[in-house]
């Protein structure tokens, strides 16, 4: 589980907001699923499933489950709704489905956080960029930092970095 916890942060395919798990993650969740598919039946019981997800520290809320729940399959809402009331186990697939729409949303979370760290307001600035610089004891030259804005500002916005900019930086950073 730790090794899961620890590859959030690696390499990872990316695009826009979504993020494809990499065939180690993958092998650890199915891992973690097999812990859980104790009869060997290649299913979990839905109670088991959210016990999975806090022990991968994915802590799910009842209404989180729900939206979980009703998000994975290739049915309509109604069908995945009437399906989910009598069905009392998950599928590999489905909590392959289930952990990649958790851990993509976890690590939007963490970029909205980063970026707000960064930012004043809607934009990271050559200030906002210089205040953190400093705040971690880094010296970086003027001249660097007005780089590093150039080469993060894809938008319109002169010496700016927008939200998109920031994660069109990061998608390039973890390609």
């Amino acid at each position: 589980f730790d090794q899961l916890q620890a590859s959030k942060g690696k390499k990872m395919k990316r695009t826009a907001y979504k993020q494809e798990l990499t065939e180690e993650q993958k092998k650890e969740l199915k891992d973690a699923f097999d812990i859980f598919d104790t009869d060997s039946t290649g299913s979990i019981d839905m109670k088991d499933l959210k016990v999975a997800l806090h022990a991968l520290g994915l802590e799910p809320e009842h209404e989180d489950m729900k939206t979980l729940l009703s998000q994975i399959g290739g049915s309509s809402d109604k069908e995945k709704e009437k399906d989910r009331d009598t069905q009392s186990t998950i599928d590999y697939n489905e909590f392959l489905e289930i952990m990649t729409l958790k851990i993509n949303e976890t690590n939007k979370k963490e970029i909205n956080r980063a970026f707000d760290l960064f930012s004043e307001g809607d934009y990271i600035t050559m200030e906002s960029l210089q205040q953190i610089a400093t705040e971690m004891g880094e010296i970086i030259p003027e001249d660097e930092l007005i780089e590093m804005i150039k080469e993060a500002n894809k938008s319109s916005k002169e010496g700016l970095v927008s939200k998109e900019d920031f994660l069109d930086l990061l998608n390039k950073a973890t390609e």
